[in-house]
């Protein structure tokens, strides 16, 4: 046990006034306090109220005020957390977007050419283009999405066609592979680092992420050239351009330009277990009696197969494509002006 006269002078540490705290309360309250703490920290709390002796009751005082202190500071605090960002990102970009983003991480995209990744776009293009279309594709799988399409954006038309065909539809690189064009482009660069292990995505997932940061035109151009080759993998990279979801960042415009093409059935059916901000996209946009016969056709409408509500999506992310293709709407801004 310890000594009185200590107790009265020496500064008692954090988890020793929590101790004062716990021992002030009643038991079975105390006990459910102890059931919300780390086992680590209630440990140290047990100790230490075990070893606490006796606190006169001025010293008790100040622990306590000092412990309720700390407690009204962390409810005042903020946090901040992977989902939150996630969410944030999402809600700013739309999912797709987001997701790219968020799947470009060091160890798929920036761990290989980084004196390359360092340099401006259009001196890359000018080294890029003397290259093989199999090499020109593989640099742009490592560099960042946003980096890669300014450099599809700086190539001949005809060259960007190849290699987004080849970059859909080739075998993900070797480690070998990749340090061997790294040495070789690095060494007309300058002195090259020695590359780490670089872990690759698909290839849908690559060229989808290069694909949404080029200009309107030149994916057009590219989706028509991946088509050519494969409607399957054409189909993949556009799925990942726009989804269901991504509706929420049409314009009032191209909402009801969009309405105007559905059927009221099908639209119900794609509601289904949808986010809220989607439904309000479409409601907001209709008359306020087409408003209430699409809720009222959503709420006592029969259970559908999930298979069914993502069919009946498809068909109307298919419409949107259609009139964006015939210039009728569109997805995004677009930085071109005329």
């Amino acid at each position: 046990m310890m000594d009185r006269s200590v107790a009265i002078t020496r500064e008692y540490t954090p988890v020793e006034k929590v101790a004062i705290l716990l021992a002030s309360m009643e038991a079975d309250t105390a006990a459910k306090v102890l059931q919300h703490l780390e086992p680590k920290l209630v440990l140290q709390v047990t100790r230490a109220i075990r070893e606490l002796g006796v606190v006169p009751g001025l010293i008790r005082d100040v622990a306590i005020k000092d412990c309720l202190t700390g407690i009204r500071e962390m409810g005042r605090a903020i946090s901040g957390d992977e989902e939150m960002a996630n969410a944030l990102l999402t809600q700013a970009l739309g999912e797709k977007r987001a997701a790219s983003l968020l799947t470009e991480t060091p160890e798929s995209k920036r761990n290989a050419f980084p004196e390359l990744a360092e340099m401006d776009a259009e001196q890359v293009a000018s080294i890029l283009v003397r290259e093989q279309t199999g090499i020109i594709a593989l640099v742009l799988r490592y560099l960042p999405n946003h980096m890669a399409a300014e450099i599809l954006n700086t190539l001949p038309p005809e060259v960007s066609k190849k290699v987004i065909v080849f970059m859909c539809t080739c075998e993900p690189p070797s480690d070998e592979v990749v340090t061997r064009v790294e040495n070789l482009l690095t060494s007309q660069l300058g002195p090259h680092k020695k590359s780490r292990k670089v872990q690759g995505s698909s290839n849908v997932d690559v060229v989808s992420g290069i694909v949404q940061h080029t200009k309107r035109s030149v994916e057009a151009d590219l989706l028509s050239a991946i088509e050519e080759k494969s409607e399957t993998i054409a189909n993949q990279v556009r799925d990942r351009l726009f989804t269901f979801e991504d509706i929420v960042r049409l314009s009032d415009v191209a909402m009801r330009r969009l309405m105007s093409e559905i059927d009221m059935e099908v639209l119900a059916t794609a509601l289904r277990n949808t986010p809220i901000e989607v439904q309000d996209r479409f409601l907001n946009n209709m008359s306020k009696r087409a408003a209430e016969g699409l809720r009222e056709e959503m709420e006592y409408a029969q259970k559908v197969r999930t298979s069914e509500v993502d069919a009946k999506q498809r068909e109307i992310v298919n419409t949107i494509r259609a009139l964006e293709s015939d210039g009728q709407l569109t997805t995004g801004a677009d930085d071109e002006y005329v």
